[in-house]
């Protein structure tokens, strides 16, 4: 199954073809019946070793009939089911949310970064805002903002500006 990115907000309510895949023809079975609240927004697919898996970020706790999922799901096509990515994402008692999904090697690895606004991924140190997902375990970029912030990560990419290839984030401070 190839999956192709598509990036579309919904919103509350909405039931039927909340994401599905076009090949040309739109199946929903991804996501019937849905999220229950909030929206999802950034989308990839990507590989952690085991097979490509389609995750799935935003501001919604709970998918595709009930799955919880903590802001970032991830669909497994080989068993078609949703789940929350490790320990999930720990909003903070905020209005967390998602804005990217990016995969990139820092030279240890690809790895699944995942940015937005939120108080931690996974109980680790040091992931406010912004994290790693390695297929198995999240972990901290050393960029973590201080708790008496309220940064959001808004954007990741990755290019050589002279310096060897580096991912640049853009955040509000």
């Amino acid at each position: 199954m190839h999956l192709t990115k598509i990036s579309f907000v919904l919103s509350v309510g909405v039931s039927a073809s909340v994401i599905a895949q076009c090949d040309p023809v739109w199946d929903t079975a991804l996501g019937n019946p849905g999220i229950s609240a909030g929206y999802i927004q950034p989308m990839l697919g990507w590989d952690d070793g085991t097979g490509e898996k389609f995750y799935v970020g935003g501001s919604a706790q709970n998918i595709g009939g009930g799955a919880s999922v903590d802001h970032l799901g991830q669909y497994d096509p080989t068993t078609g089911n949703w789940s929350r990515v490790g320990l999930g994402i720990d909003g903070g008692g905020t209005n967390a949310f998602l804005t990217r999904l990016r995969a990139w090697d820092d030279g240890n690895g690809e790895m699944l970064y995942v940015s937005g606004f939120f108080a931690e991924a996974g109980f680790v140190a040091d992931t406010k805002s912004i994290a790693a997902w390695d297929g198995n375990a999240w972990h901290s970029i050393g960029a973590g903002f201080p708790d008496n912030t309220a940064n959001a990560v808004y954007d990741m990419y990755p290019a050589d500006l002279g310096n060897g290839e580096r991912l640049y984030i853009f955040w509000q401070f």
